[in-house]
C-alpha cells in the first residue's frame, strides 16, 4: 500500500510528530520495526545504523510534493521475546 506498492519493500512509514520522531528519525524507524515485527531496537544501535537520505520528486509535483526518506541498516540478534540482544550479551 502506498509508496512502493507492488514492488518488495522494507519496513517503513511516517515520522510522527510524537515522540521527537522529526528531530531523530531513528525513534520512527524503532517505532516501524516494532509496530511491523514486534522487534524492539534500542535507540543506540538504530542510531549508529543510519545509512543516509533519499530525496524523491515527482512528476505531479503539484499534488504530491517532495519526499525525504532516513535510511537505516540494522543486523540483530534476537531473544525469544523479539529483544535485540546487545554485543556484550552476543560475547558472553
Amino acid at each position: 500500500r502506498g509508496f512502493g506498492q507492488g514492488f518488495y519493500n522494507c519496513f517503513g512509514g511516517k515520522l510522527e510528530k510524537t515522540n521527537d520522531e522529526y528531530n531523530n528519525p531513528a525513534r520512527g524507524a524503532i517505532r516501524e520495526v516494532r509496530e511491523e515485527t514486534g522487534i524492539h531496537v534500542p535507540l543506540s544501535q538504530m542510531e549508529k545504523s543510519y545509512v543516509g537520505q533519499i530525496h524523491f520528486t515527482f512528476e505531479d509535483w503539484k499534488d504530491n510534493r517532495a519526499m525525504k526518506m532516513h535510511l537505516f541498516c540494522v543486523f540483530v540478534n534476537l531473544l525469544e521475546d523479539g529483544d535485540v540482544i546487545n554485543e556484550q550479551q552476543c560475547n558472553e
